[in-house]
């Protein structure tokens, strides 16, 4: 073990190393959590003084390599993208043991650095040309691979590749059972939030429908510190199946569109992230794809969370909230994840510590303000984001007289991972939006 990250008590993070395995550890690049300083070792060259290392460039994250026989460490920029941060992982070559690409791209797959890789992945995606194409193993000549492909419209496929010439040859899917023929297409749909922020966002809406006054869920993703694209998404393409519009959004704070974006989440649980979603929808509205008086607002983790806040904010203009493994008591989730141990706490920079406005953000705290029926599922052992959110949410609509349906999966965690509890929360998904929101057939 050469490098490792360290963090002290007062939240500062820094690259532990050893420039070589019989030094001594020193410390480098200090940063404080959400600055523009952050730097994550990821891993060696073959040369063992190469470093790999993800840092910001012009506020987006890059890679660089360094030169640990370098005094001044100067950093070497590998590879960045002008719009998107670049993550992912280092791709190493069986054949060489070095370095050879990044497991990101854009528009999905890899990057490679070497030209010949670069030719390959462009010939993989010429060959599966609407797929998010990923070369996840080489064998040990670099001639036979194994590509993982997807779309949005495409669950999972497995291809056994071979080079020269190129052939592809499909021996495993992720859900065979599921026909691309029947999945409903995923589009960009952005627009602009109510202080003019720019949000990236995608649309599904029911194939061979007419687009046009849908009955629609708003679905916003968990994180909130996360993204969607348009990957396959079982969520969504269950609820297009069933006849509705779905809109994902990346609102502010979400990741992967540099600092700045995620950086105006922080503090902002319950206020402009909230209107973010809000404003998707009413432009769904606007343009005469989304029914006005058809509209459910449904999310997982986070995205339940802006699900109840959204039926609070607004409770005259979403028809019904699902929210699964959602937060409902901002202030106990703040309070659950601080570091006794610690004078520091990312959580208080992240979601913020004064207690009376943590408890004004919280939805469990408005029942009262509620007015539609609202789904809650949860399973019993989420380490997450603990079953308390949503029984002291049931119990506080309960209290107030309002219309709730609660769900409580046995042995679940907070990533429905057991299928017959997958198979349970679609079932009452499907059962609530029949009764609450009906589509016509």
């Amino acid at each position: 073990v050469r490098a490792g990250i360290f963090i002290d008590d007062e939240g500062t993070r820094k690259t532990v190393l050893k420039k070589s395995p019989e030094d001594k550890w020193q410390s480098y690049w200090p940063y404080k959590v959400f600055s523009e300083d952050e730097v994550m070792p990821l891993g060696f060259g073959l040369d063992p003084n190469i470093l790999y290392i993800r840092a910001y460039h012009e506020k987006r994250l890059a890679i660089f390599k360094v030169n640990l026989a370098d005094k001044n460490m100067t950093r070497e920029l590998v590879f960045a993208d002008p719009v998107y941060d670049v993550n992912g992982s280092l791709v190493y070559s069986p054949s060489t043991k070095d370095v050879i690409g990044i497991s990101y791209s854009a528009k999905g797959g890899f990057t490679f650095f070497d030209p010949e890789l670069k030719k390959l992945q462009a010939s993989i995606d010429k060959a599966i040309p609407n797929g998010k194409n990923y070369i996840t193993g080489f064998s040990k000549d670099m001639q036979t691979f194994l590509v993982f492909s997807s779309s949005d419209i495409d669950s999972g496929t497995y291809y056994i590749g071979q080079r020269n010439p190129i052939k592809l040859n499909a021996v495993a899917y992720r859900y065979k059972q599921l026909d691309t023929a029947l999945m409903s297409p995923t589009q960009r749909y952005d627009y602009k939030a109510r202080d003019g922020l720019a949000i990236e966002a995608y649309l599904t809406v029911p194939k061979n429908s007419t687009g046009k006054k849908l009955p629609t869920i708003i679905f916003p993703h968990g994180g909130p510190i996360a993204r969607d694209d348009d990957s396959f998404d079982y969520w969504t393409q269950y609820l297009a199946d069933k006849g509705y519009a779905v809109l994902q959004m990346n609102f502010r704070g979400s990741s992967g569109q540099g600092l700045d974006f995620r950086n105006a989440g922080l503090k902002n649980w319950g206020m402009e992230m909230q209107n973010d979603v809000e404003d998707g929808a009413r432009k769904l509205i606007a343009e005469g794809i989304a029914d006005e008086k058809s509209v459910c607002i449904l999310g997982a983790s986070y995205g339940g969370y802006a699900a109840l806040m959204g039926v609070v904010k607004t409770p005259d203009f979403y028809k019904c909230a699902v929210s699964f493994a959602g937060v409902s008591n901002v202030f106990e989730l703040v309070k659950d994840n601080r570091d006794n141990f610690s004078s520091y706490n990312v959580v208080d920079e992240q979601i913020g510590n004064d207690n009376k406005h943590l408890k004004e953000i919280s939805p469990v705290n408005y029942a009262d303000k509620i007015t539609v029926p609202v789904l809650l599922v949860h399973g019993d052992d989420d380490r997450q984001v603990p079953v308390k959110h949503s029984t002291q949410m049931r119990d506080a609509l309960l209290k107030a007289g309002k219309n709730v349906t609660y769900l409580e999966l046995p042995n679940e965690d907070h990533y429905l991972t057991n299928n017959e509890n997958r198979i349970a929360t679609f079932k009452a998904i499907d059962s609530f939006l029949d009764k609450h929101l009906p589509v016509k057939k």
